[in-house]
């Protein structure tokens, strides 16, 4: 079963040693994004793998704060929605302006 995975991760290591030297450094996360779905498919599996990849490379953004962001022990959609959430430049900025709405009205 895990030759599956390794075959699965191979798109993302061509990816990395490719394409990924020609382009400039833009990703917010550390490890990068390609680094962490390779994670993600050996330690989860194919299909949750790519999903926890897709949703880190969704959020790869200057709308969401970056950081450090290990590949998770477990896969939980739940934490996954949780974590896209708290780390939206929006949610907070939104947050910030109702609580000076509350405070100075």
């Amino acid at each position: 079963m895990h030759l599956f995975r390794y075959i699965a991760v191979i798109p993302v290591f061509l990816y990395q040693k490719i394409v990924s030297p020609v382009l400039p450094s833009s990703c917010n996360y550390y490890p990068t994004c390609s680094e962490y779905t390779r994670q993600a498919i050996l330690r989860h599996g194919i299909f949750r793998g790519t999903v926890m990849g897709l949703m880190r490379i969704g959020r790869c953004s200057s709308r969401f704060y970056g950081g450090t962001d290990t590949v998770p022990d477990y896969f939980s959609l739940r934490e996954l929605r949780r974590e896209y959430r708290e780390r939206s430049v929006r949610r907070v900025l939104r947050e910030k302006r109702t609580r000076e709405r509350s405070d100075g009205g």
